[in-house]
């Protein structure tokens, strides 16, 4: 009977062994390979990164371009944007690195986002190197719409490896489209209040255009609150998260939007009006409280690859365990 006991006690032990190593294999998730997993999640948030920051650098644009040409601090502030954009794309540049056909698209598309970042901050710096009484509207105007259009090709990017997580590991697409969504909401945020940097600084109501367009940007924020609070429902069991929505709410869609209502009902009355503040002044009263919504995106997308993380080191620790276990029965077995 002795003997036998090894044998019999080989299915208790295996099951539970098969079972971990199931979970080894899938590190938390569906995909078979969780290294590659959480490289998929280190490159989408890297390019969601990517978006923000450059999204981020239309402020400090924006404040260089209507102040006085080589004016600090708005100059030294533009190159610091600048240093965080181009970091965050290398540091996106070296995780899409890769011998496979489907990282070189990647880097196909990175390649088309930093010509269309070079394009769009020369039209800034040509604004820049003007007298600034001789800035137009309209020149200002399309510098600050070529930085929008640098954004665009980076959304292509994001989405693509947002869809790539999503093939792998279906149950990852709650938290792929609620980050991505974060990121377009910071994005289309920041076009909102750029709406308003030219009437700031002509001291000129917006015309039609303009008129129209803060319309369908502030309509579009609303919506996609709205949206975010739907899908966000699902982690805010997550105190980091829980927490980041609060935040989210009081100073972006509070205080942020109040900002924002009241400069725009300061330059909408006809003809000549006085401007409330210059445009930098409300440049650095808007932009801390949209960094909030970069926070939030940060505690979502941090917590399904730290799970799956710590899903991996359990089980390693299990298979280990049992391993020992099934290596010495035989031998307490013989005592």
């Amino acid at each position: 009977m002795r003997r036998l006991l090894p044998y019999l006690a080989a299915p208790a032990i295996l099951g539970p062994l098969a079972f971990a190593a199931h979970l080894f294999w899938r590190g938390g998730s569906l995909p078979p390979t969780p290294d590659v997993d959480l490289l998929s999640f280190r490159r989408f948030h890297a390019a969601l990164l990517v978006m923000s920051r450059i999204s981020a650098e239309r402020g400090p644009a924006n404040s260089a371009m209507t102040e006085a040409a080589g004016d600090e601090p708005f100059t030294g502030a533009l190159r610091a944007a600048r240093t965080e954009v181009d970091d965050a794309i290398a540091i996106l540049s070296t995780l899409l690195a890769g011998k496979d056909q489907r990282s070189r698209d990647f880097l196909a598309q990175l390649d088309v986002i930093r010509s269309d970042l070079r394009r769009a901050r020369r039209g800034v710096d040509a604004i820049i190197a003007q007298p600034r009484t001789e800035r137009s509207a309209e020149g200002l105007q399309l510098a600050i719409e070529g930085m929008f259009s640098a954004v665009d090709p980076v959304q292509a990017l994001v989405g693509d490896l947002g869809d790539q997580i999503v093939a792998a590991d279906p149950a990852a697409t709650d938290m792929v489209q609620v980050a991505t969504l974060i990121t377009e909401l910071r994005d289309v945020a920041g076009r909102l209040g750029s709406q308003l940097i030219v009437p700031l600084h002509t001291g000129q109501p917006p015309d039609a255009e303009r008129v129209a367009e803060i319309a369908r940007l502030r309509a579009r924020v609303k919506q996609m609150h709205a949206l975010v609070a739907a899908d966000i429902a699902a982690y805010l069991a997550d105190p980091r998260v829980a927490q980041a929505w609060a935040v989210v709410n009081s100073r972006y869609f509070d205080r942020a939007m109040e900002l924002v209502d009241g400069v725009l009902f300061l330059v909408e009355p006809p003809g000549a009006v006085a401007k409330p503040m210059t445009p930098a002044q409300f440049t650095a009263r808007l932009v801390p409280e949209m960094t909030t919504l970069q926070a939030l995106r940060d505690a979502i997308v941090s917590m399904r690859p730290e799970r799956a993380a710590d899903a991996r080191d359990r089980s390693r620790h299990y298979v280990a365990a049992l391993l020992r276990a099934l290596a010495s029965a035989p031998e307490r077995q013989s005592l």
